[in-house]
């Protein structure tokens, strides 16, 4: 339904209401990014933050380094991603936080800012 609402916002920016147009060129033109990539964004900041102790959180029972012995796609920061038994705990936070930023590539998670 929140895209929805962005949608129909990029539409009314735009004044175009025609149905073949595309709303996704529409939201590229505007330069908005989509809600997913908003969300994910502000979810791999607050990692980064907890990461690099730049936020008053305890981490210790959430983030467990990685024992990863190869070093090639590995960067110091990579953590165990928690075992889920349901799907609610699978989407929540930690479990989908972890799995996305153990992907980043080190030049990004060891960057200064």
């Amino acid at each position: 339904m929140l895209e929805r609402v962005q949608r129909k916002a990029a539409r009314f920016c735009l004044q175009n209401y025609t149905p073949t147009a595309s709303v996704i060129a529409m939201l590229k033109d505007l330069g908005w990014k989509t809600l997913q990539q908003r969300r994910q964004e502000a979810r791999l900041s607050m990692m980064y933050q907890m990461t690099h102790n730049i936020t008053d959180f305890n981490t210790d029972n959430f983030l467990i380094s990685h024992t990863e012995t190869r070093t090639c796609g590995c960067h110091c920061f990579k953590f165990q991603v928690p075992k889920v038994n349901k799907d609610s705990f699978k989407f929540s936070y930690f479990p989908r936080t972890i799995k996305e930023w153990n992907e980043l590539p080190e030049h990004i998670v060891t960057c200064s800012s």
